[in-house]
């Protein structure tokens, strides 16, 4: 599944039906057809003083969950750059949805 960068218009992707899952708080979430990443946006919400994010993942295996992770602390440590990690997370293609707060 591709990761969507940056967000294309219905007319300009085949979608697939999304869906709306709870959370272990009981929120509701609508989770798109296909894989997002907010990765272009990290230096600047750094910038800025957010400091924590969560990664969501929806049907992932375990491989794809560790080497989404694994591409995430490459970057917080300053080893990976944006580029770069959009690279693996579209070589990984695990669906993520990654929220920011400050």
């Amino acid at each position: 599944m591709p990761i969507c960068t940056p967000a294309p218009t219905p007319a300009t992707r085949t979608r697939t039906k999304p869906e709306v899952m709870a959370d272990v708080g009981c929120r509701n979430t609508v989770f798109d057809g296909c894989a997002q990443t907010a990765a272009r946006h990290l230096v600047g919400w750094r910038e800025v003083g957010v400091a924590d994010f969560r990664l969501e993942f929806v049907h992932e295996d375990a491989a794809g969950v560790r080497e989404v992770v694994t591409a995430f602390r490459a970057f917080r440590a300053g080893s990976l750059s944006v580029t770069g990690l959009e690279r693996r997370l579209a070589a990984a293609s695990a669906p993520t949805l990654l929220r920011a707060r400050a």
